[in-house]
């Protein structure tokens, strides 16, 4: 079962083509259905690593990769088709990049060998997917344009939030190691 966890957050990887391949045909039930089923793997790559004790550096690592590959392929494809403003494709790409970038700084530079999510960063994650379900499942008014406001409000948000904790970590000179945040 050791394995289990990071085949679901591969498959999550795998399945991102195929919904962008759906997004840019505007087959948007398609698209809305692997969507599902890639987001499912999230929901089970985890918490079949944390019954099985089947948890591992390559997961800690795979699944927000894969979670980050997942989500700014969608918006990108969902800006492609013209289904969301460019400028909310360019937060959401901006702050991911923004995340990627830091973390790679922190750990490369020795400061932080681990970076756990905040809440901000997950609550941003689930509007961000209750975003693309509402367009993919053309939920339309209210809902779409709400969820896009909600977007940008979120992803702004959290991208400052987790400045500001980059920011407290550069002016700390304590390494942190562990998966305890600060």
């Amino acid at each position: 079962m050791f394995w289990l966890p990071n085949l679901l957050t591969l498959l999550r990887i795998a399945l991102t083509p195929l919904v962008v391949l759906y997004i840019l045909n505007h087959e948007y039930s398609w698209a809305f259905f692997w969507c599902f089923c890639a987001g499912i793997t999230d929901l089970f790559d985890g918490a079949v690593a944390r019954r099985f004790g089947a948890e591992s550096r390559l997961g800690m690592v795979l699944d927000p990769a894969a979670d980050k590959i997942l989500q700014v392929s969608v918006f990108i494809a969902l800006g492609m088709a013209q289904a969301v403003p460019w400028s909310i494709v360019a937060l959401v790409f901006g702050r991911d990049l923004f995340l990627v970038l830091g973390a790679a700084y922190f750990r490369f530079s020795g400061k932080r060998l681990t970076f756990p999510p905040t809440i901000w960063g997950k609550w941003s994650t689930v509007i961000q997917i209750f975003a693309a379900v509402s367009i993919l499942g053309r939920l339309g008014p209210p809902l779409e344009p709400l969820s896009v406001s909600l977007v940008a409000v979120a992803t702004v948000f959290s991208g400052l939030h987790y400045a500001a904790r980059a920011h407290g970590w550069l002016s700390t000179r304590e390494v942190q190691t562990s998966g305890q945040q600060h």
